[in-house]
C-alpha cells in the first residue's frame, strides 16, 4: 500500500506484531528513505509519562518507548 503525500498513518493496537512484520516495515522505511518525526523518547519506566504526553495536545510527532 502506498500513502499519498500529506497523509498520515496512525496505529493504536500492537497485538498483532511479529518480527517478520517489523523487519518488513523497517526495510520499507530504509528502502524509500521515509522520514519519521520522533517527538519524544521515553524509557520503559516512563510509560505513564509517555501516555500522559500522548493524551495531551503538546506533541505532534511519534513517541518512542525504549526497553534498555
Amino acid at each position: 500500500m502506498e500513502l499519498k503525500n500529506n497523509s498520515y498513518l496512525t496505529a493504536f493496537h500492537s497485538g498483532n506484531v511479529s518480527q517478520a512484520k517489523l523487519d518488513a516495515m523497517f526495510d520499507y522505511i530504509w528502502q524509500f528513505n521515509v522520514k519519521i518525526l520522533i517527538e519524544r523518547v521515553f524509557t520503559l519506566e516512563q510509560v505513564p509519562e509517555a501516555h500522559h504526553f500522548l493524551q495531551s495536545a503538546d506533541g505532534f510527532g511519534k513517541v518512542v518507548v525504549v526497553n534498555e
